[in-house]
């Protein structure tokens, strides 16, 4: 079906302006990777075609260890050589192992440290204020994870 919004959706970032985009959410594991990458990367591997090459990528993924994330980025780099005639960016992330109790503490402290740096903006006056967005989640969310439910 042919939508009759004439805002462009989802294509590469920096291609055009005035873009949508559709929101994927997802919860990683502390042993997940998540690769970021440019238009160049798969272009490569597929010899000119995003579709070809995404496969291509996914089946080299496929082969990878990935208990090894400091491979991956650089056999990438390795496996298309300089046959890459556009820019090239990749980014691997991989969640923290973040303990229980370290996220508590970083609540608990939040308060104390938006206080600190609005007494550091009101003593240098060329530093702004960092007034928190007054809303039900943002004030509340990080202490009580229900009210999250309110953001936008």
């Amino acid at each position: 079906a042919m939508s009759d919004d004439p805002t462009p959706r989802n294509v590469p970032l920096g291609v055009v302006e005035n873009v949508g985009y559709d929101e994927v959410r997802c919860r990683l594991r502390p042993d997940d990777l998540l690769l970021c990458y440019s238009d160049g990367l798969i272009e490569t591997m597929g010899g000119g075609s995003a579709r070809r090459g995404q496969a291509q990528l996914l089946e080299w993924l496929r082969k990878t260890d990935p208990s090894q994330p400091e491979q991956i980025v650089h056999g990438l780099v390795a496996l298309i050589g300089d046959g890459c005639d556009d820019d090239l960016t990749m980014i691997l992330l991989r969640p923290s192992h973040d303990r229980p109790w370290d996220g508590i503490m970083n609540k608990l402290l939040a308060p104390k440290h938006m206080m600190c740096g609005i007494v550091r903006a009101l003593k240098d006056k060329a530093r702004p204020i960092p007034w928190p967005e007054i809303s039900i989640a943002n004030l509340g969310g990080a202490l009580i994870g229900a009210l999250n439910r309110f953001r936008r």
